[in-house]
């Protein structure tokens, strides 16, 4: 089954190979988008918001007639609040290797006490 928005109809989470996971939990596509989009843009979606927005919609083809080159995220709340944010593809591209280095970093913790101090001889600085 494929994933349609539009349609209320939804695959199965994938697992970390990309394959399809039967077991796990059917998520609510409509809710999953909605509270992305909430994450990304910092705006709450609420009921008084999508009933009082002004909608303009675009043609998204399905196969992008070329490489992109940009992101650009540009929205205008009901109360006339915009939030225009725009990445390019190197922007976006170098915070994922970030990510991915920081995902794979071992973790490291540092102490600049002496070892065998116990606590009441820390608080006190005796």
């Amino acid at each position: 089954m494929s994933w349609f928005p539009c349609c209320g109809k939804s695959a199965p989470p994938l697992t970390p190979e990309g394959e399809h996971d039967e077991s796990a939990p059917v998520v609510d596509g409509k809710a999953a988008v909605l509270a992305l989009a909430e994450r990304l843009t910092g705006i709450r979606v609420t009921e008084s918001l999508l009933q009082d927005a002004t909608y303009e919609l675009g043609l998204v083809p399905e196969q992008p007639a070329e490489e992109w080159t940009r992101l650009v995220i540009d929205i205008t709340d009901a109360h006339g609040s915009r939030l225009y944010k725009e990445w390019t593809y190197e922007e976006i591209a170098a915070a994922s290797d970030r990510a991915r280095a920081e995902a794979n970093a071992p973790v490291v913790i540092t102490c600049n006490e002496p070892l065998g101090t116990d606590r009441s001889a820390r608080e006190t600085g005796e």
